[in-house]
Formats: structure tokens, C-alpha cells, sequence
């Protein structure tokens, strides 16, 4: 695009850091040698979004199959027909794979033998279709008429549509899974297991989506632990006065060790209100 990159990309080790500032370093140093030019190429720093691979997918009411690594594939191939730069309607490039800067017209609409190396075969897997040239129109073939119903439908802005979550998931999301591959992740790498203390953590994290998601696993930890300490379940929670000094223990670890709302603490251990949290 013109300001900003989308890439799907697959990491067997655990340095997606030093690869991204390693790519966009030297990216930036040889296109400002060439152009003689200097400074960030990049309005900021690049957002990464975790995503479940093709394990456990919930069907779509429609013609295709989801999965959550597949949509998210789409998403960004699908990305110059929603800036109209290309797709149904645009007067010289009909088709997705009229837009030449993409991996559909520089990759996977081609045979493999002129498609760069790091694009992945799998992808044709993926979709059940077969890396050879039926195959390969059928990919384009797909991606057109998705585009065609986006544009009838104006996905992008309905609330309702089943592909909704994706537009959110790059405004404000840190992760693209079920609930179990989100919790599964929440618990391996949470603050209490890497001993971050969440009150002295980077601001901007904290207030982050992922952040947030770290906290509330967190809290629901120590909820969890405070009502067994105390033999308490959800009926004496609410059965008790929102004053009784076990939920009050409860709250105040709650609110030390995490940045979860006091609303979500009242609701939680029944003490009505943010106002008698605080």
C-alpha cells in the first residue's frame, strides 16, 4: 500500500523481533541510498498479530470453509480492492490479480518456477486447491468473487457480517483464534510468568489490547485462587455483603497486581459498583 505493509508470515523460532528490525532497517537504509533520501520510510512501528494456523475451524454460513489463518490471508490480499486500487468495478484492473505489487499477481498467480521463494505453497493447501494452473485461476478466481460480494454488501462498515472480526482484529487486536488458543497463550506468556510487574510496565502496553488481555487473565487468576483460599463460590460471592473483609481481600490483590477496571472487579465478586471497589 502506500504508507504501510501487510505481511502473513510464519516464525519456527522465537525472533520475530530481531527478523523485523533487521527487514525494515535495511529496507529503509537501501531505499534512502538509492533514492538519496533520509529518515523513517515507516510511519511507526510495526504491529504484529498472532494467529491461529488451521486447526478447529468454525464453518461460515457461506460458500467457503473459515479458518482464522486463511481469513486473515484474504484480508490482506483483498486489501487494494477495498482502497480501490484494483478489483470489480475499477476500470483497468478488474481482478485482484491486476494489482502488481501483491503476492497474487508477483506469487501465487504464477507457476512455481517464477514465484519468489518465501511464498508459501501451503497456501494453496489451505484453501483446497492444487498448486497447478486450474488451481491457480481458481485462487484468483475465488479472491474476485469475495471481492464482488464486498463490495454489494459493504462488509467493511456491516455489523453483521461473519468477516466484521478481521477489519477490527488490524484496528485493535493482538491476536486471531479460538478462545482456547487465546487462553492457552494468555497462560504460557502472562505476567506471572514473565514476572513483569503490571503497574511498572510500559504504559502503552498496558493500555494495549494485548496488555489488557494479560491483565484480565491474570485477575481471573487471582480470583480464582482468592475464592478457594477463602472456600467461596459464585453463590456465597453473591450471597455475602459486598463489605464482607474476604472479597475485600480479594479486590485489593486484584487491583494491585493487575490494571483491570474496578467495574470488572464489582462485577466479579458482586460489590455493586466501581464506587465501593475504590
Amino acid at each position: 500500500m502506500d504508507n504501510h505493509y501487510h505481511w502473513v508470515l510464519e516464525a519456527p523460532e522465537a525472533n520475530l523481533v530481531e527478523g523485523m528490525t533487521w527487514f525494515q532497517n535495511a529496507f529503509t537504509r537501501r531505499i534512502n541510498a538509492r533514492n538519496r533520501l533520509w529518515g523513517h520510510l515507516f510511519g511507526g512501528r510495526y504491529k504484529a498479530i498472532l494467529i491461529e494456523g488451521n486447526l478447529g475451524a468454525v464453518g461460515y454460513t457461506g460458500r467457503w470453509q473459515r479458518d482464522y489463518l486463511s481469513e486473515v490471508i484474504d484480508y490482506v490480499h483483498l486489501n487494494p480492492c477495498r482502497a480501490r486500487l484494483a478489483g470489480p468495478g475499477h476500470e483497468t484492473r478488474p481482478s485482484v490479480a491486476d494489482y502488481p505489487w501483491s503476492s497474487v499477481a508477483m506469487g501465487y498467480a504464477l507457476p512455481p518456477k517464477k514465484r519468489p521463494g518465501h511464498l508459501h505453497g501451503d497456501t494453496f493447501t489451505l484453501l483446497d486447491l492444487k498448486d497447478t494452473a486450474p488451481g491457480r485461476r481458481g485462487f484468483v478466481r475465488r479472491l474476485d468473487e469475495i471481492a464482488a460480494a464486498e463490495e454489494e454488501l459493504d462488509v467493511a462498515s456491516s455489523e453483521s457480517s461473519p468477516r466484521r472480526s478481521v477489519y477490527e482484529l488490524f484496528d485493535r487486536g493482538w491476536v486471531h483464534s479460538s478462545k482456547t488458543f487465546r487462553e492457552i497463550v494468555l497462560e504460557a506468556f502472562g505476567p506471572a510468568e514473565t514476572k513483569e510487574p503490571s503497574r511498572s510496565a510500559n504504559s502503552n502496553y498496558r493500555s494495549s489490547e494485548l496488555g489488557k488481555a494479560f491483565s484480565e487473565s491474570e485477575a481471573r487468576h487471582l480470583l480464582a485462587e482468592g475464592l478457594r483460599h477463602f472456600d467461596l463460590d459464585d453463590s456465597s460471592v453473591a450471597r455475602t455483603a459486598k463489605g464482607d473483609w474476604r472479597k475485600v481481600a480479594i479486590a485489593w490483590a486484584i487491583s494491585e497486581r493487575t490494571t483491570v477496571r474496578q467495574e470488572w472487579i464489582a462485577e466479579h465478586l458482586n460489590l455493586k459498583s466501581a464506587s465501593n471497589v475504590s
